[in-house]
């Protein structure tokens, strides 16, 4: 920067920053990182060196210092997947999830469209219920109803998702709810696999060797503030996705769609919880009824 650029008389800092960045010795270089972040609104500062030497004769082949950058830094992307922290990077993400599942469902990026072939499930888990909550119900024909309070409330309704009944609500299972999600989650993956074995005839380790199954889920909140989950669920040959299921054992298994609501449907598929206040020393966490399964077109 030129020894003599006086930014005494720029008030804002921002601007004082923008007016120092341009008068970089090397701004080109600088404008080629902010171009790299494209748009991304919490570009993360990177400071360190690197160097990569041949492992037999102990050339460095290439090296690399943040130092040598006009800022002393090196930017890049946050990555982050929430909107809320980072629209542009959150977009990103987003896209190439999509293009993955896609790809996961009907074939292309190096995966064959036999995969079609395969059987898959759309499910969909939600929470149990932990009191009733303000909504907005709607008939066979899609009208609004009333709510059980009595008011036909609209989207924007502050209440819509808040107790009824504060009183009664149980707020500490729904905290616990929230808190377990991802836990319950995986207890349900891996009782799926020991349903199928069993429905197989056959063991753990046999039906493994032979019956890959893929997850894809996305968790999200609910407008009472609950957890709920989205999860496509691909059945493949024990080689992945380059080969179909075969057939296991001597009983026949009920279809996919059927297997995962009656994992899901188990009672006694919970968490414990130890701890806690008063009298409740212990909860059981557990999925709700609400679930629902639907087979996967080839579409």
């Amino acid at each position: 920067m030129p020894g003599d650029l006086d930014l005494r008389h720029v008030i804002s800092p921002a601007v004082r920053d923008l007016i120092e960045l341009a008068n970089l010795g090397d701004f080109d270089r600088t404008r080629e990182q902010i171009n790299r972040l494209r748009g991304c609104t919490r570009p993360i500062n990177l400071v360190g060196h690197t160097t990569t030497r041949d492992h037999t004769t102990g050339e460095t082949i290439r090296s690399y210092s943040t130092s040598d950058e006009p800022t002393g830094r090196l930017l890049t992307t946050c990555g982050n997947r929430r909107a809320s922290r980072c629209p542009t990077c959150s977009r990103l993400y987003a896209a190439d999830t999509y293009h993955l599942i896609r790809a996961g469902l009907s074939g292309g990026k190096n995966v064959p469209e036999t995969i079609r072939t395969h059987p898959r499930v759309f499910l969909t888990l939600t929470a149990p219920s932990f009191g009733p909550v303000h909504n907005r119900p709607t008939a066979t024909d899609g009208k609004p109803q009333p709510c059980r309070c009595g008011t036909r409330h609209p989207d924007s309704a502050p209440e819509l998702g808040t107790p009824l009944s504060p009183k009664t609500y149980d707020y500490t299972g729904a905290v616990l709810w929230n808190a377990h999600a991802s836990a319950l989650w995986a207890r349900f993956t891996l009782n799926l696999r020991r349903t199928l074995a069993a429905n197989f005839g056959i063991t753990q380790k046999d039906m493994n060797a032979a019956l890959r199954i893929s997850f894809a889920k996305v968790a999200e909140y609910q407008q009472r503030g609950l957890v709920h989950f989205h999860a496509v669920i691909r059945f493949d040959g024990p080689d992945g996705h380059t080969s179909p299921p075969a057939g296991l054992g001597q009983r026949r298994p009920p279809p996919p769609r059927d297997q995962a609501r009656a994992e899901a449907d188990h009672p006694d598929r919970c968490l414990r919880h130890r701890g806690g206040s008063g009298n409740r020393l212990g909860q059981e966490v557990q999925g709700g009824r609400d679930h629902r399964a639907r087979r996967r077109g080839t579409h």
